[in-house]
């Protein structure tokens, strides 16, 4: 792990099947992923200014298929990824710092569903 970062404990998920995760301290959190059930939303927010940009992907848990992604860069920014994922199904968001497009280091949310 090139950022030598630790990170905050994933979200639990919430009973509507929704999850997140914050990358990094609660006093200096440097990226966040969230996925909202209602409308398949996965979102990505680069945080901090420290030149580490962020990927967020969405797995199914069963077969860890990758279902989609969204990657942002330049702090205080977010984008959104509304693809449709079937109903039901139990997933995890993979977050990424990344550094010159390369996922530099990596942490797992807990499960929620689409």
């Amino acid at each position: 792990m090139g950022a030598g970062l630790s990170f905050a404990q994933p979200a639990s998920a919430a009973v509507n099947g929704d999850t997140s995760i914050v990358w990094g301290g609660i006093s200096w959190p440097k990226a966040s992923a969230y996925f909202q059930e209602n409308g398949d939303e996965l979102r990505v927010c680069d945080i901090a200014k420290d030149g580490f940009g962020a990927w967020a992907g969405l797995y199914e848990r069963s077969s860890n298929k990758f279902l989609k992604s969204i990657s942002v860069g330049g702090s205080g920014n977010c984008r959104t990824n509304t693809g449709n994922i079937k109903e039901g199904t139990l997933v995890y968001i993979k977050l990424c710092l990344t550094k010159n497009n390369v996922n530099d280091a990596c942490v797992k949310s807990n499960y929620g569903y689409a």
